[in-house]
């Protein structure tokens, strides 16, 4: 199996380089912590949130939580959060000094990224090849 970083972009093995800083970063979270929040919002239902919201897609969840753990295993830090989106998306998020990233896993196999640099107004996106 491939790792994240075989098959990424520059851009985002540069920007996996920023999550391995974690002397400038401190997580709030830890990657077990994150996970077990993604699985328990695995199978939600539609309108889970009160406003119409999408039920989860498992197989969504389980792609964001491989995501999770090739990252963990990269000695990337954890995401400020991972949550399951009104359109059953998957979102990582994390606020760096260098910057803002987010990553959407939108498909079993397909996630996309934007990154915002400190004092930017404009996001650059990037694919996230998952593996398949």
């Amino acid at each position: 199996m491939s790792t994240l970083l075989d098959l990424a972009s520059p851009l985002l093995a540069e920007l996996v380089s920023h999550l391995k800083d974690s002397a400038a970063n401190a997580p709030t979270h830890t990657w077990t912590q994150l996970i077990y929040e993604l699985r328990s919002n695995r199978e939600l239902q539609a309108d889970w949130d009160g406003q119409g919201a999408l039920a989860t897609i498992p197989e969504l969840v389980d792609a964001a939580i491989e995501l999770a753990r090739q990252l963990e295993a990269q000695g990337s830090i954890p995401a400020a959060f991972a949550t399951v989106g009104f359109n059953a998306t998957v979102f990582f998020e994390w606020r760096l000094a260098s910057g803002f990233l987010e990553i959407e896993v939108t498909g079993p196999h397909t996630a996309e990224g934007r990154w915002v640099p400190k004092g930017a107004n404009v996001a650059e996106a990037f694919a996230v090849p998952l593996p398949s």
